[in-house]
């Protein structure tokens, strides 16, 4: 079982988004992460691989996730994704559709096709928000 942190508490300001955006950009899954708070930036990742599931805790201040058509054709694993907004709601939107999320609901999305996932209310904790998330390969549906 592996497993992995990450933070930017410890980054200098001006560094802290281009390093979470450089480890989104680089994962399993890659990613682009947009800051939406303005100069002040902080997030945390932590990851445990349960071969084939993946799990993953993201807090960070008001921020976007978004994965394109080019980054698609740069790697797609096949995953299924289930997100689970801890204490704050999201925004969802792929294929066309927007879904808002509140705490404690979920949203299944899917690698192959480009989404865009943003916080949209405030959380218990001032300023940052929480989301858990469990990646699955498709192929462990079985043939649909």
């Amino acid at each position: 079982m592996a497993h992995g942190d990450f933070g930017t508490r410890h980054l200098k300001t001006a560094e802290r988004l281009a390093a979470a955006d450089e480890l989104f950009g680089r994962g399993l899954l890659p990613m682009r992460l947009l800051n939406r708070a303005g100069d002040t930036f902080e997030a945390s990742v932590r990851h445990v691989d349960l071969a084939p599931l993946t799990v993953v805790k993201f807090s960070a201040t008001p921020a976007a996730v978004l994965r394109t058509p080019r980054l698609i054709r740069r790697g797609d694993p096949e995953m299924l994704s289930l997100i689970v907004p801890v204490d704050a709601g999201l925004t969802v939107g792929q294929a066309g559709r927007e879904t808002v999320v509140r705490a404690d609901e979920l949203a299944l999305y899917d690698s192959s096709q480009p989404f865009r996932i943003q916080v949209t209310a405030e959380s218990a904790v001032p300023g940052v928000t929480t989301v858990v998330s469990l990646h699955a390969p498709r192929a462990l549906l079985g043939p649909v």
